[in-house]
């Protein structure tokens, strides 16, 4: 498994409601997958934390 991907990888990301306003972003570059929390108040986006590396 690589620690960063390479310049033009596919991605993906995808936005999931946890609960009220909040939710999980998760972006997927090649084998690398990435989530972090966010809260969405209608105008902004607040980031809920450090992105953190899954699977």
């Amino acid at each position: 498994m690589k620690d960063v991907p390479e310049a033009g990888e596919v991605f993906d990301c995808h936005v999931a409601l946890v609960e009220g306003v909040l939710y999980r972003v998760t972006v997927t570059v090649g084998d690398i997958t990435l989530s972090r929390p966010w809260v969405f108040d209608g105008f902004r986006a607040y980031a809920g934390g450090t992105w953190t590396r899954r699977g």
